[in-house]
């Protein structure tokens, strides 16, 4: 064969050996769930007995296989037997425990409901609730070690591909599938057009549709994946009348536009399958836990920061002369402008079409501005931005108008970080990117920085960006 054949070859492996297609990763989930029912129905059980309730064994045992297929079925809904997540246990922890504390929660309301609350103590519940929390989060690292072995290169659970199309969208697939996923082994690149081994493009091309098929035969592929234009209607129906006798998935890669935005997904609208390209943000229960999120904490903090920011408005006004706050027009949520409020820390109050950003020493600084701008303080007033419901606790900072009008003309999707309210702090703001703007690379890092939190937003996120600006604020950087 070529490259990838030998590649492989060299890696002590063959490239064709025939593989049964039955332990697939399908399988791998379906064993995920059920594990979680039984670890779950177990650590019920083991809970009662380190309690020394050794009577009626079985009903401990019955409620917790109910809990674990109520916990099972939750898991589900979320998506945390999907395989890929099954391989990142880390990163779907605080899901998986939230959710097993809604699960008990949920039957401890059942329990009450039916009044048999009082035939289990609440020493059991918290036991169960700490051995089984501790069952499923280790099941779950236990699992994703023993898949990561099964999909390394060769293993069961390897992935081996063939490539249809020599084309710029086949070499971006490559990239992509293989970047994302090393469990992803492109067996070869075929073409409808060329029948001798050759190279076209960045590509080396291993045969001929026949080639491919007579390949598959022998050995077997995976999956087979065709990378042609979807102009390319004639072409791509003979392909798949000559790949239907083939004992593999055969799939059609997206157009580049779809492929370039990895958080795309497959959506139904009136029965008809269509590709996202961007999902809705905070749609269903994300905007009501976000809301709820802002104005529940903002408040708490306003009463509890209070006397910080009398004391803060009390020096402002001793230091120099100006109002105490300073307003500003911001663009928001779906670019509506509104007035952003922070303590004033500068000699100016701009506002217009010629904003200069602060810069290290700037002079128009003031003597408390700069302890307040180190150390954020200034930010304060903007809870009340939060509690009035322009502003979010976390999302894309907001930029002054003249600044957003600037970077929309030379920064590509700059405009999307208007799909949300913007935040006090943000995923950028903690990962480094704060403070002074002074090249457009710089903003183009915070702005794609600002999508991803879109992208991915969940409340854990948001939890963990509020602990991060905590960090940011104790020991600054790029602040001033």
């Amino acid at each position: 064969m070529v490259e990838y054949q030998q590649a492989l070859e060299g890696a002590g492996l063959r490239a064709f050996t025939r593989r049964q297609a039955g332990f697939s990763r399908k399988v791998c989930s379906d064993i995920s769930a059920i594990s979680t029912v039984a670890v779950v129905g177990i650590s019920s059980l083991l809970a009662s007995l380190l309690l020394g309730v050794y009577s009626e064994p079985s009903k401990y045992l019955s409620v917790g296989i109910l809990g674990g297929i109520l916990i099972a079925e939750l898991y589900s809904h979320k998506g945390y037997y999907n395989f890929d997540r099954l391989l990142r246990p880390w990163a779907v922890l605080p899901g998986i425990l939230s959710l097993w504390a809604l699960a008990l929660l949920i039957l401890t309301c059942f329990a009450f409901l039916t009044d048999i609350s009082q035939d289990f103590s609440r020493r059991w519940l918290v036991y169960w609730f700490v051995i089984g929390g501790a069952g499923v989060a280790i099941s779950r690292f236990a699992m994703a070690y023993h898949f990561q072995g099964m999909c390394r290169v060769g293993g069961s659970l390897s992935r081996r591909v063939a490539v249809v199309g020599a084309s710029t969208l086949a070499e971006k697939f490559i990239s992509l599938s293989t970047e994302e996923d090393k469990s992803v082994q492109i067996m070869g690149v075929y073409d409808d057009r060329h029948g001798d081994p050759q190279r076209a493009g960045g590509l080396a091309i291993s045969g001929s549709v026949d080639d491919l098929v007579d390949s598959a035969m022998h050995g077997g592929f995976d999956d087979i994946v065709i990378c042609l234009p979807w102009s390319a209607t004639d072409r791509i129906n003979e392909i798949f009348r000559r790949l239907s006798v083939l004992p593999a998935n055969t799939v059609v890669c997206p157009d580049m536009l779809w492929l370039e935005n990895k958080h795309g997904g497959i959506s139904h609208l009136g029965g008809v399958p269509l590709l996202n390209i961007h999902r809705r943000p905070l749609e269903g229960w994300g905007g009501i836990l976000k809301a709820a999120e802002d104005r529940v904490v903002s408040s708490l903090l306003l009463a509890f920061l209070s006397p910080l920011m009398l004391l803060i408005a009390l020096l402002i006004k001793l230091d120099s002369r100006g109002p105490v706050l300073f307003s500003q027009n911001r663009h928001g949520f779906q670019h509506d402008v509104f007035r952003i409020h922070k303590f004033r820390t500068m000699t100016v109050m701009e506002n217009g079409a010629d904003v200069r950003q602060a810069t290290k020493g700037d002079m128009r600084v003031t003597r408390i501005g700069a302890f307040l701008r180190r150390y954020s303080l200034d930010e304060l007033p903007q809870l009340w931005n939060v509690l009035k419901g322009d502003m979010s606790l976390v999302g894309p900072r907001p930029h002054a108008v003249a600044h957003n009008e600037q970077y929309a003309q030379v920064i590509a999707d700059y405009a999307g970080r208007h799909r949300v309210k913007p935040g006090i702090s943000g995923w950028a703001q903690v990962n480094g990117c704060r403070g002074e703007t002074s090249e457009n690379e710089m903003m183009e890092e915070r702005v794609r920085h600002d999508l991803y939190y879109i992208e991915n937003w969940s409340l854990f996120l948001d939890i963990r960006i509020i602990l991060m600006t905590i960090w940011a604020v104790l020991f600054p950087k790029n602040a001033y």
